[in-house]
């Protein structure tokens, strides 16, 4: 959050936040963390919020103005950070759906839980609240980067941790490991699906020798399905 301070002080807003964009600078324990990719950034003034109106990003990432094309700015990156720091603390991202239409229109209206219960029974009040600041629907009632630094999940000097009966740190890395290997096994089903149909077109090519025209189509497969999220994006 210092980080988006630092590039919002600049007049830059970044529009791509997300967990990988998000590196270490060594391997160091305490190591520095860095932004990286910077290719949909902008540099703008604090008073021209409303003229960046096109559609880019990651979708889960996004903000709900940026789909509403009414204008967006500094904002949707703060939004992002509420984004990440919900998958930093229990494995999945907020608005994660079975497709990209349902995801996009439960970001459109802030449409989230605290859920499974169980992945969010040893973080504590104070994180879920940073969250909930970060995820404001409005982007005028959002706090800005410096702001959500003061929040008390941040600032206090204290760490907000959920402890056990013997005072000890309850651990979040089971449920974070949990929930983050249960939808890389099921990504990883649908690309072996996708993978094998691939195949199978490809050597159905070879042994009809099907015409230039319809081999080109089949080669044209993979930048189609690459095409096709931000097809879905822009009709929404």
């Amino acid at each position: 959050m210092k980080a988006i301070k630092y590039i919002h002080d600049c007049g830059i807003v970044h529009r791509d936040l997300k967990p990988e964009n998000l590196i270490f600078k060594t391997k160091a324990e305490d190591a520095e963390i860095m932004i990286t990719d910077f290719g949909v950034s902008r540099v703008m003034e604090d008073d021209k919020m409303q003229l960046l109106t096109e559609i880019c990003g990651t979708a889960g990432y996004m903000a709900p103005e940026i789909f509403k094309k009414s204008g967006h700015g500094k904002p949707v990156d703060v939004w992002a950070m509420g984004v990440i720091t919900y998958f930093l603390l229990c494995g999945s991202t907020p608005f994660d759906r079975d497709t990209q239409k349902q995801e996009i229109e439960a970001i459109i209206v802030g449409d989230y839980k605290f859920e499974p219960e169980e992945y969010w029974v040893n973080v504590s009040e104070a994180a879920k609240d940073f969250i909930r600041e970060c995820l404001t629907i409005d982007p005028t009632s959002r706090p800005t980067a410096e702001e959500a630094l003061k929040h008390k999940w941040l600032a206090d000097t204290e760490s907000h941790f959920v402890l056990d009966q013997q005072g000890n740190m309850k651990n979040l890395l089971p449920h974070i490991q949990k929930a983050f290997d249960a939808k890389k096994t099921f990504r990883n089903a649908v690309f072996s699906v996708m993978a094998t149909k691939l195949e199978r077109m490809s050597a159905l090519a070879s042994a009809k020798q099907l015409s230039p025209e319809t081999s080109a189509f089949g080669a044209d497969i993979v930048q189609y399905m690459e095409e096709s999220e931000k097809e879905i994006i822009d009709k929404i």
